[in-house]
C-alpha cells in the first residue's frame, strides 16, 4: 500500500495536517466577539454605577429624615424652653425649688449703688432699673 492510497492529500498551507483532521476555529467572528465584549463591559459599568446611584439615594434620603427628626426636636425644645421661660411659669418654677422672690409693684424703682470701678475705671454712679415686670 502506498502512502497516497492510506492517507488523503495534505493540505497546501499547512503541510502537517490532514484534510481528515478537525480544525478549531470561533464560533463567532472576532469583530462580533469584540462588540459584545465591549458591549458587556459597558453593562458591568452601568450595574456599578447604577449600584453606587442608589447607595447615594439611600444614604441621602437616611440623612434627610434625620434632618428632618432634628428639625422636629428642635422645634419641641423652643417651644417647651418659651413656654418654661413664660412669666407664670417662672413664678411656678422659683415657688418649687424653694426660691421666695416676687416682682416689685408698679413704678417702683431699684436703685443698685455702690459699684466698684474694674482695674481703675471711673466710680459708677447708682444705676437706677425700672422693675416694671
Amino acid at each position: 500500500m502506498s502512502y497516497n492510497a492510506t492517507h488523503k492529500k495534505r493540505v497546501s498551507h499547512k503541510p502537517n495536517r490532514l484534510l481528515s483532521e478537525t480544525q478549531n476555529t470561533w464560533a463567532v467572528p472576532t469583530k462580533v466577539a469584540g462588540v459584545l465584549a465591549f458591549l458587556a463591559v459597558v453593562l458591568i459599568a452601568y450595574v456599578a454605577l447604577r449600584h453606587s446611584t442608589d447607595a447615594l439615594w439611600r444614604d441621602i434620603g437616611d440623612a434627610e429624615q434625620k434632618q428632618e427628626a432634628l428639625e422636629q426636636d428642635l422645634a419641641r425644645e423652643v417651644r417647651e424652653w418659651n413656654r418654661m421661660r413664660s412669666q407664670s411659669n417662672l413664678i411656678v418654677q422659683l415657688r418649687n425649688n424653694g426660691i421666695a422672690m416676687s416682682a416689685t409693684p408698679h413704678g417702683r424703682r431699684i436703685a443698685m449703688g455702690g459699684v466698684r470701678p474694674v482695674r481703675g475705671g471711673a466710680t459708677q454712679a447708682p444705676t437706677a432699673l425700672a422693675a416694671n415686670l
